[in-house]
């Protein structure tokens, strides 16, 4: 922000060199404060991109800043008109933001909380027509966020049925014999089964973080940029196919290993073959335009420019202009100061169990139970400060694994819903079950197959004795209990049972409605 700022103050009011350090030190103080509130995010956002394959997390930022030097001459140039009002309200709905998410443990909040602190920064201290032109650059910075996960997680499930589909199409075009079910390609010598990190969702993400800055830089018709985007994209969800195709002939000859040499199959083989033909494609269409539109002339040029940036300042309001700005800079930090105060006292009160889980008891109903090592949980809570994993049997030789991951209190790296539960949602129903006691219980219903034998995972979130399905639901009650009473204790419980039967029932068996209708009321004597 700092080299936006002296050009024009230079020709208006010929600053002197103590003014320009002075602009220089309260710019290096609000940046340590947003240092200092996000750091945590700032650290963590890196993980995630290299745990997600988000190779665009690395590339934004970087292309977002490249965007800001290109233009610096015509921002610089713009008139400095600070908004206080609309810039300190998203600055403090930013610290809003950021306090819900700490106190909720609502990660996604934070990151949001960036982008609108970033958002009211820029309108606070340079005005709506800075905020105008650096739309893009800042627009672009939303890819970085994991909040697209949740935005494309209902894709991925139909994206892995597509997939799955024309890979198999593909296959026996080629003369390979392939069999599809629902997401598994069945092969002579071998299933594939196209999973959730392989629907290419994240992919297309990547593709289409740089397929705009780089329609905006390289094509000047709207409907050459559109057609490069959807161009990127369709060969996105083509390659994805390809891949699926080339794993399959790669491991009917003999190949090591499932996704080829070097694991150059695996699901970035999507993003490296939309990158190539994104490029391809902006060469070829800038040779389209530049054969169908004439260039503007220098002068159209300096009129676009001049019209895009407005008269400079004039001299005379160059002590107005300084005021204002200093007014604006105050105003922030005091908004950031104030947040961080807030949130350096503000600490989290573990909740402990009423009981030990250690005591949890061996015998449920007609289920009795056997622990087992608690690494076997197919499913589990990160950070959890409690956990337990049992297999329980009845009678009828119907076996249960149940799983009760319990925190204290949420924190960095500790939360329910986490990534891991998230993704179960994925394929879950809404089942309700009916207790003992006349209550109804509201839970997820998960269903998978393996050959013959029919696999159902029911599971919720628990808290202050509430049974809650949703994950939205589950991280709004943990942000008001945190806010009302300073706790955000949570579990989640697992309940998943393998027998054979109908894999297309849509109601969960009788054998695990009755061992649930049994727990529920016993682990209400344990969790708080």
């Amino acid at each position: 922000m700092y080299f936006l700022l002296p050009r024009q103050l230079a020709v208006t009011s010929r600053w002197s060199a103590r003014r320009t350090s002075l602009i220089a030190i309260q710019l290096l103080l609000l940046f340590c404060l947003v240092l200092m509130l996000y750091r945590e995010v700032l650290r963590t956002l890196p993980a995630m991109w290299i745990s997600h394959d988000r190779l665009e997390g690395f590339l934004v930022p970087l292309v977002s800043l490249f965007l800001v030097w290109r233009t610096r001459h015509q921002l610089a140039a713009l008139p400095l008109t600070p908004s206080l009002i609309p810039g300190a309200s998203v600055l403090v709905l930013a610290g809003i933001l950021l306090l819900l998410a700490k106190v909720g443990a609502a990660y996604i909040l934070q990151e949001i909380s960036l982008l609108f602190a970033i958002i009211g920064l820029v309108l606070l201290l340079l005005g709506p027509t800075h905020l105008r032109a650096l739309s893009l650059p800042i627009g672009l910075l939303g890819f970085m966020l994991t909040i697209f996960e949740d935005i494309v997680t209902p894709l991925h499930w139909p994206f892995q049925l597509i997939t799955a589909r024309q890979g198999a199409v593909l296959l026996n075009f080629i003369g390979l014999p392939a069999l599809l079910d629902r997401q598994f390609i069945i092969l002579p010598h071998i299933t594939l089964e196209v999973a959730r990190v392989c629907s290419g969702v994240n992919y297309l993400i990547s593709v289409l973080a740089i397929a705009l800055p780089l329609a905006h830089l390289t094509l000047r018709s709207w409907l050459g940029r559109i057609a490069l985007i959807l161009s990127a994209v369709a060969i996105g969800i083509v390659g994805n196919w390809a891949r699926i195709v080339l794993i399959a002939l790669w491991s009917t000859h003999g190949g090591q290993g499932l996704h080829g040499p070097f694991h150059v199959l695996q699901g970035m083989f999507v993003a490296w073959v939309g990158y190539i033909f994104l490029f391809f494609g902006s060469w070829l269409f800038c040779r389209v335009e530049r054969r169908l539109l004439p260039c503007p002339s220098e002068r159209s040029l300096s009129a676009l420019v001049a019209k895009a940036t407005g008269a400079v300042t004039l001299p005379r309001k160059s002590l107005h202009s300084f005021t204002a700005w200093h007014r604006a800079w105050v105003v922030a930090v005091v908004v950031l100061t104030t947040l961080s105060v807030y949130l350096f006292f503000h600490a989290e009160r573990p909740t402990p169990l009423q009981m030990d889980l250690v005591a949890f008891p061996p015998q449920i109903d007609e289920w009795t139970g056997q622990t087992l090592p608690i690494q076997d949980a197919p499913v589990r809570v990160g950070g959890a400060d409690t956990e337990l994993f049992r297999a329980y049997r009845n009678r009828n030789g119907d076996a249960v694994h149940l799983y009760v991951g319990y925190l204290s209190s949420q924190g960095p790296g500790k939360k329910i819903p986490n990534d891991a539960t998230t993704e179960l949602h994925g394929h879950a129903n809404r089942a309700a079950v009916r207790l003992g006691t006349g209550e109804s219980i509201v839970i997820n219903d998960r269903r998978e197959a393996a050959g013959q034998v029919a696999g159902r995972l029911l599971f919720w979130y628990q808290a202050d004795g509430h049974i809650i399905a949703d994950r939205y639901r589950m991280k709004l009650a943990t942000i008001r209990r945190s806010l009302l009473f300073g706790r955000t204790h949570a579990a989640f419980v697992a309940v998943q049972l393998h027998s054979q039967g109908d894999r297309d029932s849509e109601r969960p068996s009788k054998e695990s409605e009755g061992f649930v209708r049994a727990l529920v009321p016993t682990l209400r004597a344990y969790l708080p």
